[in-house]
Protein backbone atom coordinates (compact mmCIF):
# COMPACT_ATOMS: atom_id res chain seq x y z
CA UNK A 1 0.00 0.00 0.00
CA UNK A 2 0.91 3.68 -0.61
CA UNK A 3 2.05 5.93 2.57
CA UNK A 4 1.10 9.19 1.46
CA UNK A 5 1.48 12.87 3.29
CA UNK A 6 -1.43 12.47 5.24
CA UNK A 7 -0.46 8.96 6.75
CA UNK A 8 3.03 10.41 7.99
CA UNK A 9 0.87 13.29 9.68
CA UNK A 10 -1.61 10.90 11.75
CA UNK A 11 1.50 8.80 12.53
CA UNK A 12 3.66 12.17 14.20
CA UNK A 13 0.19 13.95 15.32
CA UNK A 14 0.66 17.03 12.86
CA UNK A 15 -0.90 18.47 9.89
CA UNK A 16 -0.20 17.54 6.50
CA UNK A 17 0.80 21.23 6.23
CA UNK A 18 3.57 20.27 8.94
CA UNK A 19 4.90 17.60 6.95
CA UNK A 20 5.27 19.33 3.40
CA UNK A 21 7.07 22.38 5.29
CA UNK A 22 9.37 19.68 6.96
CA UNK A 23 10.37 18.03 3.37
CA UNK A 24 11.14 21.60 1.96
CA UNK A 25 13.38 22.47 4.87
CA UNK A 26 11.12 25.68 6.09
CA UNK A 27 12.98 27.49 8.57
CA UNK A 28 9.47 27.72 10.74
CA UNK A 29 9.49 24.27 12.05
CA UNK A 30 11.39 23.72 14.88
CA UNK A 31 14.13 21.36 15.42
CA UNK A 32 11.44 19.08 17.47
CA UNK A 33 9.03 18.34 14.96
CA UNK A 34 11.27 18.23 12.34
CA UNK A 35 12.52 15.09 14.54
CA UNK A 36 9.32 13.98 15.17
CA UNK A 37 8.30 14.17 11.32
CA UNK A 38 11.75 13.15 10.36
CA UNK A 39 11.39 9.66 12.45
CA UNK A 40 7.70 8.94 10.68
CA UNK A 41 8.73 9.40 7.27
CA UNK A 42 11.61 6.98 8.25
CA UNK A 43 9.23 4.71 10.36
CA UNK A 44 6.64 4.22 7.32
CA UNK A 45 9.47 4.40 4.84
CA UNK A 46 7.22 7.54 2.97
CA UNK A 47 8.55 8.47 -0.56
CA UNK A 48 7.46 11.82 -1.75
CA UNK A 49 5.70 12.24 -5.02
CA UNK A 50 8.19 13.95 -7.15
CA UNK A 51 5.65 13.82 -10.32
CA UNK A 52 3.38 15.80 -8.02
CA UNK A 53 5.96 17.91 -6.54
CA UNK A 54 7.34 18.80 -10.46
CA UNK A 55 2.89 19.82 -11.26
CA UNK A 56 3.31 22.16 -8.65
CA UNK A 57 6.39 23.81 -8.31
CA UNK A 58 7.29 23.50 -12.39
CA UNK A 59 10.56 21.55 -11.86
CA UNK A 60 12.37 18.65 -9.93
CA UNK A 61 13.99 19.19 -6.44
CA UNK A 62 16.70 17.73 -8.22
CA UNK A 63 20.44 18.22 -9.07
CA UNK A 64 21.68 18.40 -12.90
CA UNK A 65 25.33 18.21 -13.96
CA UNK A 66 26.41 18.96 -17.42
CA UNK A 67 29.60 18.07 -19.00
CA UNK A 68 30.99 17.74 -22.42
CA UNK A 69 32.12 13.79 -20.87
CA UNK A 70 31.86 11.93 -17.48
CA UNK A 71 35.35 9.66 -18.65
CA UNK A 72 38.21 12.17 -17.73
CA UNK A 73 40.06 11.80 -14.50
CA UNK A 74 39.42 15.72 -13.94
CA UNK A 75 35.45 15.26 -14.43
CA UNK A 76 35.77 12.18 -11.83
CA UNK A 77 37.33 14.09 -9.23
CA UNK A 78 34.46 16.48 -9.55
CA UNK A 79 31.78 14.39 -9.50
CA UNK A 80 33.36 12.50 -6.00
CA UNK A 81 33.25 15.95 -4.70
CA UNK A 82 29.50 16.54 -6.40
CA UNK A 83 28.19 13.49 -4.90
CA UNK A 84 29.85 13.91 -1.52
CA UNK A 85 27.96 17.47 -1.02
CA UNK A 86 24.60 15.99 -2.64
CA UNK A 87 24.57 13.16 -0.15
CA UNK A 88 23.91 16.03 3.05
CA UNK A 89 20.94 17.85 1.06
CA UNK A 90 17.72 16.86 0.40
CA UNK A 91 17.40 17.00 -3.17
CA UNK A 92 15.74 14.31 -4.56
CA UNK A 93 18.29 12.96 -6.95
CA UNK A 94 20.91 13.93 -9.09
CA UNK A 95 21.74 13.20 -12.61
CA UNK A 96 24.06 13.45 -15.64
CA UNK A 97 24.23 15.18 -18.97
CA UNK A 98 26.71 14.94 -21.20
CA UNK A 99 27.05 17.05 -24.78
CA UNK A 100 30.14 15.02 -26.30
CA UNK A 101 31.82 18.00 -27.53
CA UNK A 102 28.48 19.07 -29.37
CA UNK A 103 27.23 22.62 -29.30
CA UNK A 104 24.02 21.14 -30.66
CA UNK A 105 23.77 19.12 -28.02
CA UNK A 106 24.46 21.03 -25.04
CA UNK A 107 21.78 23.78 -26.29
CA UNK A 108 19.17 20.79 -26.31
CA UNK A 109 20.02 19.45 -22.99
CA UNK A 110 19.66 22.69 -21.32
CA UNK A 111 15.92 23.06 -23.12
CA UNK A 112 15.25 19.36 -22.34
CA UNK A 113 16.09 20.54 -18.15
CA UNK A 114 14.69 23.73 -18.63
CA UNK A 115 11.33 23.20 -20.56
CA UNK A 116 11.26 19.48 -18.59
CA UNK A 117 11.14 21.25 -15.11
CA UNK A 118 14.27 18.13 -14.77
CA UNK A 119 16.26 20.00 -11.80
CA UNK A 120 16.43 22.59 -9.42
CA UNK A 121 19.84 23.68 -9.60
CA UNK A 122 22.25 22.44 -12.63
CA UNK A 123 25.90 22.82 -12.28
CA UNK A 124 27.96 23.06 -16.10
CA UNK A 125 31.85 21.98 -16.20
CA UNK A 126 33.67 23.12 -18.39
CA UNK A 127 30.79 24.69 -20.43
CA UNK A 128 29.01 28.15 -20.65
CA UNK A 129 25.44 29.26 -21.00
CA UNK A 130 23.71 31.45 -23.11
CA UNK A 131 22.79 34.48 -22.21
CA UNK A 132 19.52 34.28 -23.00
CA UNK A 133 19.14 31.41 -21.35
CA UNK A 134 20.59 32.19 -17.85
CA UNK A 135 17.74 34.73 -17.67
CA UNK A 136 15.14 31.76 -18.20
CA UNK A 137 16.66 29.58 -15.81
CA UNK A 138 16.61 32.64 -13.08
CA UNK A 139 12.82 33.05 -14.24
CA UNK A 140 12.26 29.75 -13.30
CA UNK A 141 13.83 29.51 -9.77
CA UNK A 142 16.56 26.89 -11.46
CA UNK A 143 20.13 27.75 -9.56
CA UNK A 144 22.54 27.90 -12.06
CA UNK A 145 26.69 27.51 -11.53
CA UNK A 146 29.75 27.08 -13.61
CA UNK A 147 32.70 25.15 -12.86
CA UNK A 148 36.13 25.96 -14.92
CA UNK A 149 34.17 28.11 -16.34
CA UNK A 150 33.56 32.04 -16.10
CA UNK A 151 30.85 34.73 -17.91
CA UNK A 152 29.42 38.17 -16.12
CA UNK A 153 26.18 36.73 -15.62
CA UNK A 154 26.93 33.99 -13.84
CA UNK A 155 28.38 32.25 -10.33
CA UNK A 156 30.73 30.36 -10.94
CA UNK A 157 34.32 28.56 -9.55
CA UNK A 158 37.40 28.33 -11.66
CA UNK A 159 41.10 27.77 -11.00
CA UNK A 160 43.72 30.76 -11.98
CA UNK A 161 45.22 28.68 -14.23
CA UNK A 162 47.14 31.38 -15.77
CA UNK A 163 48.70 31.64 -12.33
CA UNK A 164 49.12 27.49 -12.11
CA UNK A 165 51.34 27.88 -15.59
CA UNK A 166 53.28 30.92 -14.58
CA UNK A 167 54.38 28.81 -11.47
CA UNK A 168 55.22 25.53 -12.99
CA UNK A 169 57.12 27.24 -16.07
CA UNK A 170 59.05 29.36 -14.11
CA UNK A 171 60.08 26.38 -11.87
CA UNK A 172 61.25 24.37 -15.07
CA UNK A 173 63.18 27.73 -16.40
CA UNK A 174 65.29 27.66 -12.96
CA UNK A 175 66.36 24.33 -14.38
CA UNK A 176 68.13 26.41 -17.23
CA UNK A 177 66.17 23.99 -20.05
CA UNK A 178 64.22 24.95 -22.67
CA UNK A 179 60.52 24.13 -21.65
CA UNK A 180 57.57 22.72 -24.18
CA UNK A 181 54.37 22.96 -23.39
CA UNK A 182 51.89 20.40 -23.16
CA UNK A 183 48.05 21.77 -23.47
CA UNK A 184 44.28 21.54 -24.16
CA UNK A 185 42.81 21.59 -27.22
CA UNK A 186 41.83 25.22 -28.23
CA UNK A 187 39.93 24.97 -31.77
CA UNK A 188 37.25 22.17 -30.66
CA UNK A 189 33.57 23.33 -30.83
CA UNK A 190 33.81 23.66 -27.06
CA UNK A 191 37.11 24.51 -26.52
CA UNK A 192 37.56 25.13 -22.42
CA UNK A 193 39.08 28.26 -20.41
CA UNK A 194 41.43 26.58 -18.61
CA UNK A 195 43.25 25.57 -22.21
CA UNK A 196 43.46 29.44 -22.99
CA UNK A 197 44.72 30.66 -19.62
CA UNK A 198 47.82 27.94 -19.32
CA UNK A 199 48.89 28.73 -22.43
CA UNK A 200 48.75 32.64 -21.53
CA UNK A 201 50.87 31.65 -18.39
CA UNK A 202 53.39 29.56 -20.56
CA UNK A 203 53.61 32.55 -22.77
CA UNK A 204 53.90 35.00 -20.10
CA UNK A 205 56.58 33.02 -18.06
CA UNK A 206 59.34 31.93 -21.10
CA UNK A 207 58.68 35.82 -22.32
CA UNK A 208 61.81 36.26 -24.55
CA UNK A 209 63.70 33.76 -22.91
CA UNK A 210 62.93 30.90 -25.86
CA UNK A 211 60.71 30.53 -28.18
CA UNK A 212 57.52 28.86 -27.88
CA UNK A 213 56.61 25.38 -27.92
CA UNK A 214 53.28 24.15 -27.97
CA UNK A 215 51.60 21.22 -28.71
CA UNK A 216 47.75 20.63 -28.16
CA UNK A 217 46.11 17.30 -27.66
CA UNK A 218 43.09 15.92 -26.11
CA UNK A 219 43.05 14.24 -22.05
CA UNK A 220 43.46 10.66 -22.04
CA UNK A 221 46.78 8.80 -21.36
CA UNK A 222 47.19 7.95 -25.59
CA UNK A 223 47.66 11.31 -25.98
CA UNK A 224 50.43 11.77 -23.37
CA UNK A 225 52.02 9.03 -25.72
CA UNK A 226 51.94 10.94 -29.11
CA UNK A 227 53.03 13.86 -27.21
CA UNK A 228 55.91 12.21 -26.53
CA UNK A 229 56.48 11.22 -30.04
CA UNK A 230 56.15 15.00 -30.99
CA UNK A 231 59.06 16.15 -28.29
CA UNK A 232 60.87 13.40 -29.00
CA UNK A 233 61.60 14.64 -32.68
CA UNK A 234 61.74 17.98 -32.21
CA UNK A 235 65.94 19.46 -33.11
CA UNK A 236 67.16 20.19 -30.42
CA UNK A 237 65.30 18.43 -28.56
CA UNK A 238 63.29 20.23 -25.09
CA UNK A 239 64.56 18.81 -21.47
CA UNK A 240 61.76 20.12 -19.64
CA UNK A 241 57.67 19.85 -20.31
CA UNK A 242 55.02 21.59 -18.53
CA UNK A 243 52.37 19.24 -19.17
CA UNK A 244 49.04 21.41 -18.65
CA UNK A 245 46.68 18.82 -20.19
CA UNK A 246 46.48 16.99 -17.00
CA UNK A 247 48.13 14.16 -14.93
CA UNK A 248 47.08 11.44 -17.49
CA UNK A 249 48.70 12.97 -20.10
CA UNK A 250 51.63 13.76 -18.15
CA UNK A 251 52.02 9.64 -17.62
CA UNK A 252 51.67 8.68 -20.69
CA UNK A 253 54.43 10.89 -21.69
CA UNK A 254 56.66 9.42 -19.01
CA UNK A 255 55.71 5.64 -20.42
CA UNK A 256 56.52 6.38 -23.90
CA UNK A 257 59.57 8.22 -22.57
CA UNK A 258 60.60 5.57 -20.86
CA UNK A 259 60.46 3.37 -23.82
CA UNK A 260 62.20 5.53 -25.99
CA UNK A 261 65.18 5.52 -23.73
CA UNK A 262 64.54 9.41 -21.84
CA UNK A 263 65.40 9.30 -18.79
CA UNK A 264 63.30 10.89 -16.25
CA UNK A 265 63.88 13.52 -14.81
CA UNK A 266 68.22 13.61 -16.49
CA UNK A 267 67.13 13.86 -19.80
CA UNK A 268 63.67 15.35 -19.67
CA UNK A 269 62.00 16.86 -16.64
CA UNK A 270 58.21 16.96 -16.43
CA UNK A 271 55.32 19.01 -14.27
CA UNK A 272 51.93 18.25 -14.78
CA UNK A 273 48.39 19.32 -13.61
CA UNK A 274 45.83 18.39 -11.43
CA UNK A 275 46.97 16.73 -8.32
CA UNK A 276 45.49 13.48 -8.64
CA UNK A 277 46.29 10.87 -6.42
CA UNK A 278 48.21 8.49 -9.69
CA UNK A 279 51.10 11.56 -9.91
CA UNK A 280 52.18 9.61 -6.40
CA UNK A 281 52.30 6.28 -8.06
CA UNK A 282 54.53 6.54 -10.86
CA UNK A 283 58.37 5.79 -10.50
CA UNK A 284 60.06 9.10 -10.20
CA UNK A 285 56.77 10.36 -8.83
CA UNK A 286 55.62 13.05 -10.70
CA UNK A 287 55.75 16.91 -10.13
CA UNK A 288 52.29 18.54 -10.76
CA UNK A 289 50.18 21.37 -10.28
CA UNK A 290 47.33 20.43 -7.70
CA UNK A 291 44.32 21.84 -7.42
CA UNK A 292 41.09 21.63 -4.77
CA UNK A 293 39.50 19.52 -7.80
CA UNK A 294 37.28 17.38 -5.57
CA UNK A 295 36.71 20.68 -3.33
CA UNK A 296 34.97 22.68 -6.30
CA UNK A 297 32.67 20.06 -6.96
CA UNK A 298 31.61 20.13 -2.95
CA UNK A 299 31.74 24.23 -3.11
CA UNK A 300 29.50 23.49 -6.28
CA UNK A 301 26.63 22.07 -4.96
CA UNK A 302 26.83 23.94 -0.95
CA UNK A 303 26.68 27.37 -3.27
CA UNK A 304 23.12 25.95 -5.04
CA UNK A 305 22.27 25.26 -1.70
CA UNK A 306 23.01 28.51 -0.11
CA UNK A 307 21.25 30.47 -2.68
CA UNK A 308 18.16 28.18 -2.17
CA UNK A 309 18.11 28.85 1.11
CA UNK A 310 18.61 32.54 1.01
CA UNK A 311 16.23 33.14 -1.75
CA UNK A 312 13.68 31.30 0.89
CA UNK A 313 14.63 34.08 3.66
CA UNK A 314 14.22 37.00 0.95
CA UNK A 315 10.78 35.95 -0.43
CA UNK A 316 9.86 36.14 3.41
CA UNK A 317 11.38 39.38 4.01
CA UNK A 318 10.78 40.79 0.59
CA UNK A 319 13.96 41.32 -0.44
CA UNK A 320 15.43 40.65 -3.71
CA UNK A 321 19.10 41.27 -3.36
CA UNK A 322 21.10 38.27 -5.01
CA UNK A 323 24.73 39.01 -5.62
CA UNK A 324 27.03 36.51 -8.05
CA UNK A 325 29.00 34.42 -6.32
CA UNK A 326 32.57 34.09 -7.97
CA UNK A 327 35.26 32.17 -6.86
CA UNK A 328 38.82 31.84 -8.34
CA UNK A 329 40.53 29.33 -6.45
CA UNK A 330 44.85 28.71 -6.30
CA UNK A 331 46.32 26.04 -7.45
CA UNK A 332 49.78 24.31 -5.18
CA UNK A 333 53.32 23.54 -7.10
CA UNK A 334 54.45 20.00 -5.22
CA UNK A 335 57.34 19.06 -6.84
CA UNK A 336 59.04 15.37 -6.73
CA UNK A 337 60.94 13.08 -8.39
CA UNK A 338 60.48 14.11 -12.11
CA UNK A 339 62.00 17.89 -11.75
CA UNK A 340 64.11 16.14 -9.40
CA UNK A 341 67.15 17.86 -10.76
CA UNK A 342 69.93 20.53 -10.82
CA UNK A 343 69.97 23.24 -12.90
CA UNK A 344 71.89 22.50 -16.16
CA UNK A 345 75.12 24.47 -16.22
Amino acid sequence: MTVTIKDVAKHAGVSHTTVSWVLHNDKRISKQTCDKVNLSIKALNYIPNLAARRLVKGRSNALAVVTKNVSHAFEQEVFKGIEKAYLKTKLDSFSFYATAGSEERKLHLLNVILQGGEASHVIMLNLKMPADMVADFAKKDIKVILLEEQQPDCHYIKMDNKAGAITATQHLLTLNRQVALICGLTQTKQPGLSAFERIEGYLSAIGQQQPPLIFETDYHFEDGVTAMNWLYQLEPRPKAVFCASGDIVALGIMKRAKELGVSIPQDLAIIGYDGLVYSELTSPSLSTMVQPIEQMGEMAVQICMGLQQKQQKQQKQQKTDDPLQQHVLQPQLVLRGSTDIKPTP
